[in-house]
């Protein structure tokens, strides 16, 4: 075979490559317009056959010309003879050296004109999408919220990534996620290829105002950088009871009365509550459920 490691890895300028029918009408010969290998890692040796058959009346004869990048590898192209009816195999070896992607041609030259026939490889996709945006309304101040959201790596390889975002906001891995560890502005890891993963974003205001900020997904090898944008309005709860005072009247020493006082949420958030007696130097007779 002939080795041109010296020559440029991908060609600036593909000419046309026909379709499989035009060129068995054209130039009487039928095969496959490409061979495509995908995802294919450095060091190895992958191989394709392109079988070319004389779909015309006459001899065909052609010669090729190998591909200008220096990841393909071909036999030396002596003459080739094709009889009505017969095929050719010609066999094309990919080699990379490093990755990258590679688009070039093989030049046919044959008795009824000059085609092409396509060469190209491309690397594994791979890179996280994340929405876009993330609303928590109404929420109490002083107490935490929580939402989810997803994290879905669309591509053929693992994903590693950093999340970052800013108080009153944090974040935590919820499921789906590899190697997990703590950042101070939230936590990375990694997404294993066509899998989801589910993020919890909290939010925890400390006083009634509105906050937004974003959540910033960073990724490696030249991906984009996303990001989310995130809100919430942090707001005072207030509750209202039905009475002021409870009055049990006479109750006989060991018998027990139960009353009942309802306790309201006028506002729009969550409140949590507990109830507590009075401090007392006596022993507590009034409970509560």
């Amino acid at each position: 075979s002939v080795d041109h490691s010296t020559m440029p890895s991908i060609n600036s300028a593909i000419p046309e490559v026909l379709s499989r029918a035009s060129r068995a009408r054209r130039y009487g010969i039928d095969c496959a317009s490409e061979l495509h290998w995908h995802a294919k890692e450095p060091g190895g040796d992958y191989k394709q056959k392109l079988i070319m058959k004389n779909v015309s009346g006459t001899v065909i004869k052609f010669k090729y010309k190998l591909p200008a990048s220096s990841f393909f590898f071909m036999n030396f192209p002596d003459l080739t003879t094709i009889c009505p009816g017969m095929a050719a195999t010609i066999e094309v070896s990919f080699r990379p050296t490093r990755t990258e992607a590679c688009d070039d041609v093989i030049e046919f030259n044959s008795s009824n004109g000059i085609f092409y026939i396509r060469v190209k490889a491309t690397l594994a996709e791979y890179g996280v999408k994340m929405q876009e945006f993330l609303d928590f309304g109404f929420s109490t101040v002083k107490e935490e919220s929580k939402k989810t959201f997803l994290l879905r790596n669309v591509g053929e390889v693992d994903a590693p990534f950093e999340l970052q975002v800013d108080a009153p906001f944090s974040l935590e891995p919820v499921n789906g996620i590899v190697g997990s560890r703590a950042t101070p502005k939230g936590f990375s890891g990694t997404i294993p290829p066509k899998q989801d993963a589910n993020v919890a974003l909290k939010f925890f205001p400390l006083d009634a105002s509105v906050f937004v900020g974003t959540v910033v997904c960073k990724q490696s090898s030249g991906r984009p950088t996303l990001v989310m944008k995130i809100s919430g309005i942090g707001k005072f709860p207030f509750v209202q009871v039905s009475a002021q005072v409870l009055d049990f009247g006479s109750v006989i020493t060991g018998d027990k009365k139960s009353l009942e006082i309802i306790v309201t949420n006028t506002t729009l958030v969550p409140v949590s509550l507990t109830l507590h007696p009075l401090p007392s130097d006596r022993d507590p007779v009034f409970t509560f459920r």
